[in-house]
């Protein structure tokens, strides 16, 4: 059996998202802070059950083009130069983008064309205006 390792000497992590939601198609941003109590340089690592993972130093780039609605589960490693390793999870939650609302087409002369657009008017005075 290998030496045994001290919990002290073990890296220290906090790892959080700037979103706990985005929309589909978005990035999500996701940052850890490692401590290494014995002064050891420090690694970071991300992997994520879903989507694209882009990592920038102790930032992970959360790419969720095509992902549909879910939650994804990001895990943060920190890891110091002797291999002794730490790890978190981070949940985003993926929300589908709000569908746009499509006019029903309506016949204008025998054809189908989309609606006209109105400007709303108003009396005033007795006089009919437009407003802008």
């Amino acid at each position: 059996m290998g030496p045994m390792v001290s919990l002290t000497q073990m890296p220290v992590l906090e790892c959080s998202a700037d979103a706990s939601a985005v929309v589909e198609g978005q990035v999500g941003v996701i940052r850890a802070k490692g401590v290494s109590p014995a002064g050891r340089p420090l690694r970071y690592s991300f992997a994520a059950n879903a989507g694209q993972v882009e990592v920038k130093e102790n930032v992970a780039l959360l790419k969720t083009q095509g992902v549909g609605a879910r939650t994804i589960m990001v895990t943060c490693m920190v890891r110091d130069d002797g291999g002794r390793a730490t790890s978190k999870v981070v949940v985003v939650s993926v929300r589908s983008p709000a569908a746009v609302p499509i006019a029903p087409l309506q016949r204008y002369g025998g054809e189908l064309r989309p609606p006209i657009a109105v400007r709303p008017t108003q009396v005033e005075s007795g006089h009919v205006t437009q407003k802008r």
